[in-house]
């Protein structure tokens, strides 16, 4: 019967480096289940390492910005929507459109700031 073992681990080089090696070895035993051969092999797998942690750092920062869409993006968007509400539906009970339009325009504002840095944040991204 054969057995397998299969370790991915980091490697420190002679010069200091590292690199991260796939390690299999195959275990042969015989009928008594006593080990008569190894096999193994090493393998330098550090581009694809390397690749795989560039694409888990790209998600994590994805799921950053579309945080940051779904809840920060949110609030000045809420605020906007609700002054226009009531300038829509209690017009004529307002007496204070001028401060209800200067609020419009300080979370339009802010909500361009928040878009530009989801931009910024995108564009480094890609």
């Amino acid at each position: 019967s054969i057995q397998n073992l299969t370790i991915e681990y980091r490697f420190r080089c002679a010069d200091g480096s590292y690199k991260y090696m796939l390690d299999r070895s195959h275990l042969m035993l015989d009928s008594q289940q006593k080990p008569i051969r190894i096999i193994g092999s090493l393998q330098d797998i550090t581009e694809r390492k390397s690749h795989l942690i560039a694409i888990q750092n790209h998600n994590k920062r994805l799921k950053e910005i579309a945080w940051m869409q779904s809840h920060i993006v949110r609030a000045p968007l809420a605020k906007i929507m609700g002054l226009v509400d009531l300038m829509i539906n209690y017009r004529e009970d307002l007496g204070n459109i001028d401060e209800i339009l200067e609020n419009i325009l300080i979370s339009a504002n802010e909500l361009d700031g928040i878009i530009r840095e989801i931009a910024v944040k995108t564009e480094n991204e890609l």
